[in-house]
C-alpha cells in the first residue's frame, strides 16, 4: 500500500478512536453490547511528503517592494489600524469596503473608515506581494500578517485599489478584507500533525 493511503488510514484510526461511554451515561443504541466502545473523534488528516504539500497547499507569496510614493500611505494605514476618525483621511469620499461580517459593500469615506477601524482586534501588518502603480491609479494586494514565533502568521488577504487625487495625494479608494487567510504547507507538516495526536493524548 502507498505510503501515504497507509499514513491516512492510520491518522483516520487514531483520531477516531474510541473510548467507554462516560460513567453514569447510556451508551448510544450502536455501544449497546458490552464491550463496545463509543468514537470521541471524528476527523482525519494526511500526512503528506514536501512535494504533496506544495501540491495541496501553495506557500504564500513572496513581498515585494512598495514604491516610494504608495509606502507613506501604507504605513499610516496600519499605524492608525484602530482610529476610524484617522483612517478617514486615507480614504476618498467616495470610497468602497466590502465587508465579511454581512458580505455588502459599504460606501463613503466616514462608513468605510468607522468599519475598517473596527474590524481588528489587534495591530497588525499588510504584507504586499503585489504592486502596481500609475498617474493616478494603482493597488496593493497583499496578506494581514503578525509575527508569531519562529515565523509570520498570515490571517487575512488584503487588496487596496488606490487613487491619487487633486491635491496629490494617495488615498484608498477601495478595500477589501477576506478571511481567514492562505492554507499553508507548515499547518500539514508531518511534525505538526503529530503534536496535535500526542497534545490530544493520542
Amino acid at each position: 500500500m502507498h505510503l501515504r493511503a497507509i499514513s491516512s488510514a492510520l491518522l483516520l484510526l487514531l483520531a477516531g478512536c474510541a473510548r467507554p461511554a462516560p460513567a453514569g451515561k447510556a451508551a448510544p443504541a450502536a455501544a449497546a453490547t458490552e464491550g463496545h466502545v463509543t468514537p470521541f473523534g471524528d476527523y482525519h488528516a494526511h500526512l503528506s511528503t514536501a512535494v504533496s504539500l506544495a501540491l495541496v497547499y501553495p506557500p504564500a507569496l513572496p513581498e515585494v517592494e512598495v514604491p516610494a510614493q504608495l509606502a507613506p500611505l501604507l504605513r499610516e494605514r496600519e499605524r492608525l489600524w484602530n482610529d476610524p476618525a484617522g483612517l478617514a483621511a486615507l480614504y476618498t469620499e467616495e470610497s468602497l469596503a466590502f465587508t465579511s461580517r454581512n458580505r455588502a459593500w459599504l460606501r463613503g469615506r466616514a462608513e468605510v473608515a468607522e468599519y475598517m477601524g473596527t474590524l481588528f482586534a489587534r495591530p497588525y501588518r499588510i504584507f504586499p506581494t503585489r504592486v502596481e502603480v500609475g498617474d493616478s491609479v494603482g493597488f496593493i494586494a497583499g496578506y494581514y500578517t503578525r509575527p508569531v514565533e519562529g515565523g509570520i502568521r498570515y490571517f487575512g488577504h488584503a487588496h487596496l485599489s488606490l487613487r491619487r487625487e487633486a491635491d496629490g495625494a494617495w488615498r484608498i479608494a477601495g478595500e477589501t478584507a477576506s478571511f481567514p487567510g492562505p492554507d499553508l504547507p507548515e499547518q500539514a507538516r508531518p511534525e505538526r500533525l503529530i503534536a496535535l495526536l500526542d497534545a490530544g493524548g493520542v
